[in-house]
């Protein structure tokens, strides 16, 4: 039997995510008067067919930014992610990454 698009998307899906900013630091470097710190943590939580059981991602955040300018950011953070596949198999995993971002 042929698989169709309704076949690979569930009817319904639901998540959520809370997040936590708390800045510090600013103004520590002399040499950079505008920097700033920032502790971030952040879990979220999506059911991707609400319908089965399985199909879930669920990640912990952690982090900390440097900021040298309000436009330029370096970000470490630490992830935990728990995850079921659609047959319902438990897949945990984590990660530390780190990234740069501008704004212009």
């Amino acid at each position: 039997m042929p698989v169709g698009f309704a076949d690979l998307y569930a009817e319904s899906q639901q998540g959520y995510y809370a997040e936590a900013i708390v800045p510090f630091g600013a103004g520590w470097l002399a040499s950079m008067p505008e920097s700033g710190f920032a502790a971030v943590a952040r879990y979220g939580r999506v059911d991707f067919n609400t319908a089965a059981d399985g199909d879930t991602v669920g990640r912990l955040t952690l982090g900390a930014n440097f900021r040298p300018q309000a436009d330029t950011a370096f970000k470490l953070d630490y992830q935990r992610t728990r995850e079921r596949d659609g047959f319902n198999n438990k897949a945990d995993s984590a990660a530390l990454l780190f990234s740069v971002a501008s704004y212009f």
